[in-house]
């Protein structure tokens, strides 16, 4: 089977289920946004790709092309739409997005415009998560052909981190946030629990380990260290030294943190702002959830956590392991095959 994947900018969790996809028998070619030289991932050579910036006119460019299938990441750019329009009825158009519905004036427009606008171009919806399944039923698509599960981390990466953290000296406790430095994720409010709830017990042993940069003014404290920008191989080793890992985010429309952490194996705290916490988080079963606006909300999860002995972390972080398992590569492959092969199901 030939796919054409006419996407925005590629990240290192996408190209592991498109290389999931070619390892399946397939082939895909790609069409994106320039790469970033700084990104850190490196993309196989097996991928037929083109920069998009590189192709002058897409539509005669997929002219002299042959595709089984088309999966088009989002619905802004304008040559992406012509090249589904003109495939539309002739092979399966597929559209992926993580937009969440809002019911703000620009989406209820959009619903509007929906049969004109997605319709003629789009036959099925690869959504992340129920959130943007409730949009992709607003914009005109049926149940039957919307199907979830399009966001999966790159399992032999973070499977990785899983073996390893089984030989791990656990005597050391920290707790880990990775993200930006920026009021949307969270920080300070976190920063803020964190110190109060060290001032109220100062015999609590844990410490706050930050991965990341930005514009955000760092807090100091003898517990919190701030470890800057890390590579992905220095990110798994930190990921093994960890005892848990907290997203504080004020939105996410899903938080591929979140599957990475628990394929990992670690307890999770997370704000009820992370979409993906309806795959892969159970509220006391594999860490808690909380409100990243209520600062008391914060401090009760956090003690929640450091009460733990090393035998709940172990059993908590075995339980985020088998909800990691909610969305793996193998569904992803297999859902993306059976949209063009006419055998849709969720």
């Amino acid at each position: 089977m030939k796919v054409l994947v006419l996407f925005e900018e590629l990240s290192g969790y996408f190209l592991a289920c498109l290389n999931a996809f070619v390892k399946d028998g397939n082939e895909v070619t790609i069409v994106h946004k320039k790469v970033n030289e700084e990104a850190p991932f490196i993309i196989p050579d097996h991928f037929d790709r083109y920069e998009r910036e590189g192709i002058d006119d897409l539509e005669k460019w997929y002219a002299t092309k042959t595709f089984d299938g088309i999966l088009c990441g989002g619905w802004t750019y304008k040559p992406y739409l012509k090249v589904c329009r003109s495939s539309k009825g002739k092979i399966p158009v597929v559209l992926a997005f993580d937009n969440l519905w809002k019911a703000n004036l620009k989406q209820t427009i959009l619903t509007k415009l929906s049969k004109r606008y997605f319709r003629n171009r789009f036959d099925f919806c690869f959504v992340p998560g129920s959130r943007q399944k409730e949009f992709a039923l607003k914009i005109g698509f049926n149940q039957s052909e919307i199907v979830t599960g399009f966001y999966c981390c790159d399992f032999d990466c973070f499977d990785q981190a899983y073996e390893k953290r089984k030989s791990v000296d656990r005597s050391k406790k920290i707790l880990l946030y990775m993200g930006r430095y920026v009021d949307l994720k969270g920080l300070n409010e976190l920063w803020s629990a964190f110190v109060n709830v060290l001032t109220e017990d100062p015999d609590i042993d844990w410490e706050l380990w930050c991965v990341g940069t930005g514009p955000l003014e760092k807090v100091e404290h003898q517990n919190i260290k701030h470890l800057g920008f890390k590579q992905p191989k220095e990110l798994e080793e930190i990921l093994v030294e960890a005892s848990a890992v907290v997203m504080p985010s004020k939105k996410d429309n899903w938080g591929m943190v979140l599957h990475e952490v628990t394929t990992a194996g670690l307890p999770v705290l997370v704000s009820d702002r992370v979409v993906a916490i309806e795959a892969f988080v159970q509220d006391g079963e594999n860490g808690w959830i909380f409100d990243p606006l209520d600062e008391s909300s914060i401090e009760n999860a956090l003690k929640r956590l450091f009460e733990l002995n090393g035998n709940d972390l172990l059993r908590l972080g075995e339980a985020s392991r088998e909800l990691s398992k909610n969305i793996t590569l193998e569904s992803w492959v297999s859902k993306l095959t059976n949209f063009f092969t006419n055998n849709v199901r969720n």
